[in-house]
């Protein structure tokens, strides 16, 4: 990695910043589980109920769910930022910088998907299938897909 003249203090500062935190990113519940009454309205049992309401109208997901304020931001690692083709492990950092900055400046929910696989419909399909859990998808720091690959992710909300 090429490091530019002056750089070596904020390089050193971010590597303690990851460190530190092990990683930029984590989950927090919404909701308080104090009490054995909170446990069963946010869980067991009282989940079921939402779930049979979902299954009999899958739109209530995004009433329900984190579905509505939620995006999976994507990546295989092959073009991330100034680095190249670095690869799924090495994007983590960049991939939940980007989540923060959802977060922060837009209040949308965002997490990173690093893939460890080139092969574009295995990209695809995947981001199809996972695309219940979140209202879209931000692809990202990718070798460009060929056009004919493309409309894969648009009709999945990708």
């Amino acid at each position: 990695m090429v490091f530019t003249s002056g750089s070596d203090g904020i390089y050193a500062e971010a590597l303690a910043l990851h460190a530190e935190h092990k990683g930029k990113l984590g989950i927090r519940s919404k909701v308080p589980l104090r009490t054995r009454q909170d446990l069963s309205r946010a869980y067991t049992p009282g989940v079921a109920q939402v779930c049979r309401e979902i299954a009999k109208n899958p739109d209530l997901a995004y009433r329900y769910t984190l579905k509505s304020n939620t995006i999976a931001i994507v990546t295989d690692g092959s073009a991330v930022l100034g680095l190249g083709n670095i690869g799924g492990y090495a994007a983590i950092p960049v991939m939940e910088g980007k989540a923060i900055l959802f977060k922060e400046f837009a209040g949308i929910d965002a997490f990173p998907i690093c893939f460890e696989n080139y092969e574009t419909d295995f990209v695809v399909n995947t981001c199809g299938s996972i695309y219940c859990v979140s209202r879209s998808g931000n692809r990202t720091e990718n070798k460009p897909f060929t056009k004919s690959r493309e409309p894969g992710f648009k009709s999945n909300g990708f």
